[in-house]
C-alpha cells in the first residue's frame, strides 16, 4: 500500500498562469481532460491490473518556440501510487480550418504495459520503459520525507540535458531548462521507496524527464531517463552521460514501443466552452 503520494498543484499554478488567459485555459485543461479520461492503460504481466490517471494534470504547457500556439496537458498514470506511464494530449494550429490533435506517451513500467482509447487498442509497450542507474557521489537517503525532497531537489540540479537547436535554423545545441519542483511525489509503504517525476522543459513544454528514487535498504538513490521528444539530446549528472538519444534511431509512432507518438484527429481553433465538453 502508499503511504502517500501527491501531484504538486503549486506546479501546475505557476505552470498555467504564464501560457494564456485563465478562461481560455481552463478550457483547453478540460478539453484535453475529457480525452485522457478516455483511455484506460493495465499492465501485462501474470496479474494484470489497471492503472489510474492521476486526478490532476500534472502540467499544463505551452511551447513558443514551436509555431502553431502549441499547447497541451501532461498526464500520470500510477499503480498504487507510484508512476507507470506518462501521457500527454496536444494541439497546434495548421491552417486556418483547424488544430492537430495529438497524443504522446511514454513507460515508466517494468512491466508491458496495454493502452485502449474507448476500448480500442493503441499503445502495446512490450519491454520495460525505463533503466534504473544507480548514483554515487551523493548522500544516503535522509530518514525524513522533506528532506529527501530536498535531496531529490539538490540531485536533479546536478543533471544536464542538452537538446539539438531546431529552431529559427539554428545550428549547435541548446540547454533545456529544469523545472525545479516534481510533477509527481510518491512513497510506498511497503519499503519506504521515496520518489519523483521531474522534468527538463522548452518553454514550459516537457522534453526530458526524470525519475529520482530512494533504496532505503542499500541507502542509496537511483534515477531513470526517459525521452519525451523526437529531438537528438544528452542528459549527463555531474559531467557523468546518464543518457543520449539520436533522432532517428528510436522509433517515434510505433505503438509497441515504449514511447510513441500519434496524431489523432482534429481540434477546436479555439477550446469548447465547458458547459459544451460533456459531463466529467
Amino acid at each position: 500500500m502508499m503511504r502517500a503520494y501527491t501531484l504538486v498543484p503549486l506546479l501546475l499554478a505557476l505552470c498555467y498562469q504564464p501560457l494564456m488567459a485563465d478562461e481560455a485555459a481552463d478550457r483547453w485543461k478540460h478539453f484535453y481532460e475529457g480525452i485522457a479520461k478516455q483511455y484506460s492503460i493495465e499492465t501485462v504481466d501474470d496479474n494484470p491490473t489497471p492503472l489510474k490517471l492521476s486526478t490532476y494534470p500534472a502540467l499544463l504547457w505551452s511551447n513558443p518556440a514551436r509555431p502553431g500556439d502549441t499547447n497541451g496537458a501532461f498526464w500520470v498514470w500510477t499503480l498504487d501510487g507510484r508512476p507507470q506511464a506518462v501521457g500527454t494530449i496536444f494541439s497546434y494550429q495548421m491552417n486556418s480550418s483547424g488544430r492537430v490533435l495529438a497524443h504522446e506517451f511514454h513507460s515508466l513500467s517494468q512491466s508491458a504495459l496495454l493502452a485502449k482509447l474507448n476500448d480500442k487498442t493503441v499503445w502495446t509497450p512490450a519491454k520495460q520503459g525505463i533503466k534504473w542507474n544507480p548514483l554515487s557521489g551523493v548522500p544516503a537517503p535522509d530518514s525524513t520525507r522533506q528532506r529527501r525532497l530536498i535531496q531529490m531537489r539538490a540531485i536533479v540540479r546536478q543533471v544536464s540535458a542538452t537538446a539539438e537547436n531546431e529552431f529559427d535554423q539554428a545550428t549547435g545545441e541548446q540547454q533545456m531548462r529544469l523545472l525545479p519542483s516534481p510533477l509527481y511525489r510518491y512513497e510506498t509503504g511497503e519499503n519506504d521507496v521515496d520518489g519523483a517525476l521531474f522534468t527538463f522543459v522548452i518553454g514550459t513544454d516537457p522534453e526530458c524527464l526524470l525519475m529520482v528514487e530512494s533504496n532505503p535498504i542499500e541507502k542509496s538513490w537511483s534515477i531513470a531517463v526517459a525521452r519525451f521528444t523526437h529531438m537528438s539530446f544528452k542528459v549527463s549528472h555531474n559531467g557523468t552521460k546518464l543518457f543520449e538519444h539520436v533522432r532517428g534511431t528510436e522509433p517515434e509512432n510505433d505503438t509497441s514501443f515504449r514511447y510513441v507518438c500519434f496524431r489523432n484527429g482534429r481540434a477546436p481553433l479555439k477550446p469548447p466552452a465547458i458547459d459544451e465538453i460533456g459531463p466529467e
